[in-house]
């Protein structure tokens, strides 16, 4: 189990930039950019987390949105915070599609 720490340094980076633009660009959105280092360190796990993620990283990873995303329009805050989990599964369907495969042409797979 490799954890989802990095994709939460990438996610959150992600919000934070998200939130400063919301509401138009100005100075004080300079401040979401603090969170990038974290998030470019650590990019390279990102796939192997998302190819590892249960059920409960998921809804770990889902309620870490929930709790670090705030708009002020709350529909559309609610929609983006759906999209981050739709986004999160299909892309972890994509790693394993793509584990699979390799597998199979590595002539490891059945």
């Amino acid at each position: 189990m490799l954890g989802i720490q990095e994709t939460k340094d990438v996610v959150y980076a992600g919000l934070k930039i998200g939130e400063a633009l919301s509401d138009g660009i100005d100075i004080t959105d300079i401040g979401a950019l603090t969170s990038l280092p974290a998030a470019i360190s650590g990019i390279s796990d990102v796939p192997a987390e998302i190819a590892d993620l249960d059920e409960a990283e998921a809804e770990e990873l889902n309620q870490y949105v929930k709790d670090n995303f705030d708009i002020p329009d709350d529909q559309l805050e609610a929609f983006i915070e759906k999209a981050v989990a739709t986004v999160v599964q299909v892309y972890g369907l994509y790693i394993a599609f793509k584990t699979m495969r390799d597998a199979q042409n590595d002539g490891s797979g059945e």
